[in-house]
């Protein structure tokens, strides 16, 4: 019987008002107390409080908008300061004076300080919007404070450019505006210099400020100002690594200088490689695949290959005309594909871009080179001499469409690699029929069951996060393949000396209980029941009366192996077994004084909760007698317990309660309240 719906809102208020009302009334004997005392002091006291103006609230004070304060503006000078207030509490329709004054110091002769000060408050006013005004001021200025020698100037100029250039409002000045695009140019030449600062900070503002220069000028300054850099024989690896980020922001638009970043894929620094491999790829699929192929199979580096790795996946996905990535979706009407021109019925696979509204049918949505790339995965996965490499790998095969592959790596020397292939198989039962049975089998052996057979005994995998991740993953079969896991998680899971495995194997078994004859789950919730009382560890005891939960009707019998968890020392085991006898019903009427008694004596708040849940579920449905102790245990835990949500609980259960024990009850307690 579901509990009826009741007003939450005007229960809670209820329950807060009487609350508070209990709680002033105590407060007002202790302010009267303390009233006589401070009589004499106020009386002496009275021309100095005349004299004494309250500080006005900031909340009266305060403008229409207010922008957040800077957390270190308590360092700034007076001066300084008063400038950072001036807009920083201004509203925003009133910011032309305040930028006048902004450009005053900027174009003047003043300290780094008042500098500073001057663009944290046109960072303020660019986030607003950028007006033409301030648009000028920032392109004027910039070129000249990021070759200042505050790396916290050149910081935050960056900032601000990266606020004028991607807001949605602006605009780029037109070609015939010549000084305005020359001031935009050079404006990013200095952002790009940026880009090999010293400092780490002013490195990501500028790397973030790039972008919204537009891909085409991206391109040609990494081409012309940091290309040569890069190709100096003092350079640095942030000089060479800079070069290569910044082509891969331009995208599309820096194809033309391919070859520069492939040739760094040569580099002697790996960081440097590997900023070549994730460059290649965002800039041109195509034209990447072959080198990062060759350079899986030649680098030395570990840590390359696996970038290699990662970006092959990539490269086995399409790509729209930006070089975003397709997903795929389902249709839900006629869909015509963008390259081929054929329709699309209702409810087929297709892969699009939402950002560029393009989509394609499965046959064009194939990119050419994902065969040699899935292949280049599958090999790496299975043979790659070094474990992370494989892992990483492994990790790429779901992406990419073949997760069976995954199988043939359970027999890997390393604990993680075998780990990562059974988080890469996944749900057994998504595979095909023949693929599904091969799969089980092998997972069954690493817990200690013969690849031969289920009923062949063999030695299990010596590393206990490999036997669980083997428990959870039999647990995800199919009917077809019920026989061989069942014995698997019986015969060698349960037994098993860690708790994590015990713990995967009675869900996997509660799982697979959807599958199996009732004839059989008789003899397996008995079995399961046991852990309830008989294991030592918490976790196993709480899956154990889940379990039988789970089983519903056949599940009954077990009501007082169930309530025995009442009783445990762990509080998520006691709460499992109130929520399992709430689901039961009248089925546990004999049991609810004990739950009764865990409502208002036990200690945990969550515990107490589902046991106010539980009664009214429990009582709903049982005889007259037992819903009169429920409702005084009810009753006694909304006036005693402290927490608002077992008061709601309480009153919700109580108006679950037949009989005079009903809802008019409920109704007079939350009066009363």
């Amino acid at each position: 019987m579901p509990l009826p719906r009741l007003d939450r809102r005007a229960l809670r208020e209820s329950l807060c008002e009487a609350r508070r009302r209990l709680g002033s009334s105590e407060a007002q004997d202790n302010n009267n107390c303390a009233s006589t005392n401070n009589t004499t002091n106020n009386n002496n006291s009275g021309e100095a409080q005349d004299c004494t103006v309250a500080p006005p609230s900031k909340a009266h004070t305060a403008p229409a908008v207010r922008q957040r304060e800077d957390d270190g503006q308590k360092r700034f000078a007076p001066p300084a300061r008063r400038l950072l207030r001036s807009v920083r509490f201004a509203p925003l329709d009133q910011a032309a004076p305040a930028l006048c004054e902004i450009q005053e110091v900027v174009e003047g002769q003043v300290s780094e300080e008042c500098l500073l000060a001057a663009w944290l408050s046109l960072k303020t006013l660019a986030r607003a919007g950028p007006s033409e005004e301030l648009t000028t001021l920032v392109m004027q200025r910039a070129p000249d404070t990021l070759r200042s020698a505050d790396a916290s100037l050149r910081k935050v100029a960056c900032q601000v450019l990266r606020l004028v250039t991607q807001h949605p409002e602006y605009e780029p000045p037109a070609a015939e505006e010549q000084a305005l695009v020359e001031q935009r140019a050079a404006a990013a030449a200095a952002v790009a210099l940026c880009l090999c600062d010293v400092n780490l900070d002013v490195r990501l503002a500028a790397g973030l400020a790039l972008p919204g220069f537009g891909a085409r000028l991206t391109a040609e300054l990494a081409a012309t100002e940091l290309l040569p850099r890069a190709s100096s024989a003092t350079n640095s690896s942030i000089d060479r690594i800079q070069p290569i980020k910044a082509l891969a922001r331009a995208g599309k638009a820096a194809e033309v200088h391919m070859a520069h970043v492939l040739s760094f894929l040569a580099d002697e620094a790996e960081d440097v490689r590997v900023a070549a491999v994730a460059s290649a790829v965002d800039i041109c699929q195509a034209s990447a695949c072959g080198a990062l192929l060759e350079t899986l199979s030649k680098d030395p580096s570990a840590f390359v290959r696996t970038s290699v790795v990662r970006a092959l996946q990539l490269c086995s996905r399409g790509v729209c005309q930006s070089g975003h990535l397709l997903k795929p979706f389902t249709t839900t009407e006629e869909f015509t594909c963008d390259c081929c021109g054929q329709s699309v019925q209702q409810d087929l696979q297709m892969h699009g871009c939402r950002s560029c509204d393009y989509d394609l049918c499965g046959a064009c949505a194939e990119p050419p080179f994902r065969t040699t790339a899935s292949a280049a995965i599958r090999e790496a996965a299975l043979h790659d001499a070094d474990w992370e490499v494989r892992r990483a790998a492994l990790r790429a095969l779901p992406r990419i469409g073949d997760r069976f592959s995954a199988v043939s790596a359970l027999a890997d020397a390393d604990a993680d690699v075998r780990f990562s292939a059974l988080e890469a198989l996944g749900q057994i039962h998504d595979l095909e029929s023949e693929k599904q049975v091969a799969a089980v089998k092998v997972v069954s052996a690493l817990l200690g069951d013969s690849r031969e057979g289920p009923d062949d005994v063999g030695q299990a995998d010596p590393d206990s996060r490999v036997r669980w991740a083997a428990a959870r993953s039999l647990g995800w079969t199919s009917p077809q393949t019920l026989e061989v896991a069942t014995a698997a998680l019986v015969g060698r899971g349960l037994g098993d000396e860690d708790a994590l495995v015990r713990r995967w194997s009675i869900w996997g078994l509660s799982r697979l209980s959807l599958f199996t004859e009732d004839e059989e789950l008789g003899e397996r919730a008995a079995k399961l029941a046991q852990f309830v009382t008989s294991d030592c560890n918490g976790d196993v005891r709480k899956a154990a009366i889940l379990a039988v939960g789970a089983l519903g009707v056949l599940g009954h019998p077990l009501v007082s192996q169930v309530s025995a968890g009442l009783r445990d020392t762990q509080p998520q085991v006691r709460e499992a077994a109130v929520q399992v006898l709430g689901g039961m019903g009248a089925v546990s009427s004999l049991h609810a004084e004990e739950v009764a008694g865990v409502l208002t004596g036990d200690d945990s708040r969550y515990v107490r909760l589902a046991a106010a849940r539980a009664l009214g579920e429990i009582c709903s449905q049982s005889p007259e007698a037992v819903s009169g102790a429920c409702a005084l245990a009810l009753a006694k835990a909304m006036a005693e317990d402290r927490s608002l949500a077992i008061g709601i609980a309480c009153v919700e259960s109580l108006a679950a309660l037949p009989g005079e024990h009903g809802h008019s009850q409920a109704a007079a307690l939350v009066g009363l309240l």
